[in-house]
C-alpha cells in the first residue's frame, strides 16, 4: 500500500473519514484486484474518497462542489482534540478568520 502523504487534501480526508470500515473495503478491494493490473496502474486517493462520499450520499453528491464536509456523520469534525489531523489546519487559517475585515481589505 502506498503511505498516506501529509499535505494534501486526500490525506486529510482519509485522516478524518468518520466510517474507517468503507475505506477499508477500498483497501481490500486494491489489493484484491492489484494481481489482475498493470504494474504501472494505480487507483487514486480521489477515487477513494469520492467512493467513501459516494457510499454514504449518491453519485450526484459524491464529489467536486457538491460534496458536503459538514456532515459530522461523514467526517470527524472536532478540532479541539490533541489528536485530531485538522487542527494543525485550523490554526494556520484561524488568524485570517479573526480578523475584521475594513474596506482596504480585499
Amino acid at each position: 500500500k502506498k503511505p498516506i502523504l501529509d499535505g494534501d487534501l486526500e490525506s486529510l480526508l482519509l485522516h478524518i473519514a468518520a466510517i474507517t470500515a468503507i475505506t477499508n473495503c477500498w483497501d481490500n478491494y486494491v489489493d484484491c484486484i492489484k494481481p489482475h493490473i498493470q504494474a504501472e496502474h494505480t487507483l487514486s486517493r480521489k477515487s477513494k474518497i469520492f467512493s467513501y462520499t459516494e457510499a454514504l450520499t449518491d453519485f450526484e453528491n459524491a464529489g467536486g462542489r457538491k460534496r458536503d464536509y459538514k456532515k459530522e456523520d461523514h467526517w470527524n469534525l472536532d478540532k479541539d482534540s490533541e489528536s485530531s489531523p485538522l487542527r494543525p489546519l485550523y490554526y494556520f487559517l484561524k488568524p485570517h478568520f479573526e480578523s475584521t475585515p475594513t474596506p482596504e481589505t480585499p
